[in-house]
Protein backbone atom coordinates (compact mmCIF):
# COMPACT_ATOMS: atom_id res chain seq x y z
CA UNK A 1 0.00 0.00 0.00
CA UNK A 2 1.16 3.57 -1.21
CA UNK A 3 1.88 5.97 1.79
CA UNK A 4 -1.16 8.16 -0.37
CA UNK A 5 -3.11 5.02 -0.27
CA UNK A 6 -3.00 4.87 3.67
CA UNK A 7 -3.95 8.71 4.29
CA UNK A 8 -6.75 8.16 1.94
CA UNK A 9 -7.96 4.86 4.40
CA UNK A 10 -7.22 7.09 7.17
CA UNK A 11 -9.55 9.90 6.41
CA UNK A 12 -12.12 7.80 5.39
CA UNK A 13 -12.33 6.05 8.50
CA UNK A 14 -12.22 9.77 9.96
CA UNK A 15 -14.90 11.28 8.19
CA UNK A 16 -17.42 8.09 9.02
CA UNK A 17 -16.30 8.19 12.62
CA UNK A 18 -17.20 12.31 12.78
CA UNK A 19 -20.61 10.50 10.34
CA UNK A 20 -21.62 8.95 13.53
CA UNK A 21 -21.21 11.20 15.65
CA UNK A 22 -22.77 13.66 14.03
CA UNK A 23 -25.93 11.29 13.54
CA UNK A 24 -25.68 10.19 17.18
CA UNK A 25 -25.87 13.77 18.44
CA UNK A 26 -27.64 15.68 16.35
CA UNK A 27 -29.83 13.17 14.28
CA UNK A 28 -33.19 13.68 16.84
CA UNK A 29 -33.30 17.13 17.10
CA UNK A 30 -36.58 18.33 15.48
CA UNK A 31 -36.00 22.17 15.56
CA UNK A 32 -33.72 24.24 17.42
CA UNK A 33 -36.36 25.21 20.87
CA UNK A 34 -36.40 21.11 20.93
CA UNK A 35 -32.86 21.02 20.91
CA UNK A 36 -32.34 23.56 23.34
CA UNK A 37 -34.55 21.74 25.82
CA UNK A 38 -33.49 18.65 25.47
CA UNK A 39 -29.56 20.13 25.37
CA UNK A 40 -29.91 22.05 28.05
CA UNK A 41 -28.94 25.31 26.98
CA UNK A 42 -26.29 24.02 24.24
CA UNK A 43 -26.51 25.22 20.81
CA UNK A 44 -26.77 21.99 18.89
CA UNK A 45 -26.42 21.78 15.12
CA UNK A 46 -29.94 21.45 13.50
CA UNK A 47 -29.41 19.12 10.82
CA UNK A 48 -31.79 20.07 7.62
CA UNK A 49 -34.44 17.70 6.56
CA UNK A 50 -33.44 18.01 3.14
CA UNK A 51 -30.04 16.57 3.98
CA UNK A 52 -31.56 13.94 6.39
CA UNK A 53 -33.75 12.56 3.64
CA UNK A 54 -30.22 12.19 1.49
CA UNK A 55 -28.99 10.17 4.09
CA UNK A 56 -31.65 7.88 4.78
CA UNK A 57 -31.99 7.30 1.08
CA UNK A 58 -28.43 6.67 0.46
CA UNK A 59 -26.81 4.69 3.37
CA UNK A 60 -27.52 1.52 2.06
CA UNK A 61 -25.28 2.18 -0.77
CA UNK A 62 -22.83 3.65 0.94
CA UNK A 63 -22.95 0.81 3.24
CA UNK A 64 -22.24 -1.71 0.18
CA UNK A 65 -19.83 0.98 -1.57
CA UNK A 66 -17.55 0.10 1.99
CA UNK A 67 -18.79 -3.53 3.24
CA UNK A 68 -15.03 -4.57 2.67
CA UNK A 69 -13.74 -2.00 5.23
CA UNK A 70 -14.58 -2.91 8.31
CA UNK A 71 -13.74 0.28 10.44
CA UNK A 72 -16.17 2.28 8.18
CA UNK A 73 -19.01 -0.29 8.31
CA UNK A 74 -19.16 -0.64 11.96
CA UNK A 75 -19.67 3.37 11.66
CA UNK A 76 -22.09 3.08 9.39
CA UNK A 77 -23.97 0.77 11.20
CA UNK A 78 -24.09 2.26 14.43
CA UNK A 79 -25.29 5.64 12.47
CA UNK A 80 -28.02 3.44 10.99
CA UNK A 81 -28.87 2.15 14.15
CA UNK A 82 -29.80 5.54 15.42
CA UNK A 83 -31.23 6.67 12.30
CA UNK A 84 -33.56 3.35 12.46
CA UNK A 85 -34.10 4.48 16.16
CA UNK A 86 -35.47 8.09 14.89
CA UNK A 87 -37.33 7.35 11.82
CA UNK A 88 -38.24 4.09 11.07
CA UNK A 89 -40.70 3.36 9.74
CA UNK A 90 -42.43 6.95 9.49
CA UNK A 91 -39.59 8.54 7.98
CA UNK A 92 -37.71 5.30 6.52
CA UNK A 93 -40.46 3.48 4.98
CA UNK A 94 -38.65 2.04 2.20
CA UNK A 95 -35.62 0.52 4.18
CA UNK A 96 -37.04 -2.59 4.37
CA UNK A 97 -37.67 -2.72 0.59
CA UNK A 98 -33.73 -1.98 -0.10
CA UNK A 99 -32.63 -4.50 2.77
CA UNK A 100 -34.50 -7.63 0.85
CA UNK A 101 -33.12 -6.46 -2.04
CA UNK A 102 -29.88 -6.81 -0.97
CA UNK A 103 -30.26 -10.31 0.58
CA UNK A 104 -32.23 -11.20 -2.93
CA UNK A 105 -29.36 -10.54 -4.77
CA UNK A 106 -27.11 -13.40 -5.56
CA UNK A 107 -23.53 -12.01 -4.85
CA UNK A 108 -22.19 -12.42 -1.52
CA UNK A 109 -21.11 -8.49 -0.49
CA UNK A 110 -24.78 -7.76 -1.13
CA UNK A 111 -25.82 -10.62 0.70
CA UNK A 112 -23.90 -9.46 3.65
CA UNK A 113 -24.99 -5.45 3.25
CA UNK A 114 -28.77 -6.70 3.37
CA UNK A 115 -27.97 -8.94 6.39
CA UNK A 116 -26.47 -6.12 8.68
CA UNK A 117 -28.81 -3.56 7.51
CA UNK A 118 -31.64 -6.02 8.89
CA UNK A 119 -29.47 -6.49 11.49
CA UNK A 120 -29.35 -2.69 12.23
CA UNK A 121 -33.21 -2.13 11.52
CA UNK A 122 -33.92 -5.51 14.07
CA UNK A 123 -32.04 -3.68 16.55
CA UNK A 124 -34.46 -0.81 16.41
CA UNK A 125 -37.04 -2.80 18.26
CA UNK A 126 -35.01 -4.89 20.90
CA UNK A 127 -36.05 -2.82 23.73
CA UNK A 128 -39.28 -2.25 22.65
CA UNK A 129 -42.17 -3.61 23.99
CA UNK A 130 -44.59 -5.86 22.21
CA UNK A 131 -47.09 -2.99 21.56
CA UNK A 132 -44.34 -1.04 20.05
CA UNK A 133 -42.96 -4.13 17.94
CA UNK A 134 -45.89 -4.40 15.10
CA UNK A 135 -43.25 -3.22 12.50
CA UNK A 136 -40.91 -5.65 13.47
CA UNK A 137 -43.26 -8.98 13.49
CA UNK A 138 -43.80 -8.05 9.37
CA UNK A 139 -40.27 -7.64 8.84
CA UNK A 140 -40.02 -11.37 10.53
CA UNK A 141 -42.66 -12.60 8.62
CA UNK A 142 -41.34 -11.10 5.09
CA UNK A 143 -37.48 -11.85 6.12
CA UNK A 144 -36.78 -15.11 7.76
CA UNK A 145 -37.67 -17.40 5.39
CA UNK A 146 -34.80 -16.01 3.53
CA UNK A 147 -32.77 -15.84 6.17
CA UNK A 148 -33.10 -19.71 6.77
CA UNK A 149 -32.64 -20.54 3.00
CA UNK A 150 -29.36 -18.84 3.70
CA UNK A 151 -28.51 -20.40 6.81
CA UNK A 152 -28.94 -23.51 5.06
CA UNK A 153 -26.66 -22.32 2.08
CA UNK A 154 -24.04 -21.65 4.49
CA UNK A 155 -24.10 -24.87 6.33
CA UNK A 156 -23.41 -26.30 2.69
CA UNK A 157 -20.47 -23.94 2.32
CA UNK A 158 -18.98 -24.00 6.16
CA UNK A 159 -15.52 -24.07 5.23
CA UNK A 160 -15.51 -20.84 4.04
CA UNK A 161 -15.23 -18.48 6.15
CA UNK A 162 -17.18 -15.61 5.32
CA UNK A 163 -20.18 -17.79 5.22
CA UNK A 164 -18.89 -18.21 8.62
CA UNK A 165 -19.24 -14.71 9.83
CA UNK A 166 -22.77 -14.00 7.86
CA UNK A 167 -24.13 -16.63 9.45
CA UNK A 168 -22.60 -15.81 12.98
CA UNK A 169 -24.61 -12.10 11.68
CA UNK A 170 -27.61 -13.86 11.13
CA UNK A 171 -27.60 -15.35 14.80
CA UNK A 172 -27.35 -11.26 15.65
CA UNK A 173 -30.41 -10.70 13.71
CA UNK A 174 -32.46 -14.07 15.31
CA UNK A 175 -31.21 -12.40 18.23
CA UNK A 176 -31.94 -8.95 18.78
CA UNK A 177 -35.69 -9.99 16.43
CA UNK A 178 -36.59 -12.08 20.39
Amino acid sequence: MTLRGRYQIDINHAASIQFGQLVEIHWKFKDEQHAHNIGGGIDFIILDEADKQCVRENIMGALYEQIQNKPIIKQYIRSLKNICAQDYPAKLPNLFTQVMSYLNQHNQLSIYTGLLGLFALAARFEFELDEDREPLFEIIKCSFEKLGNLVNDMVNNRDNPDALYMMHLVCKVFYVSN
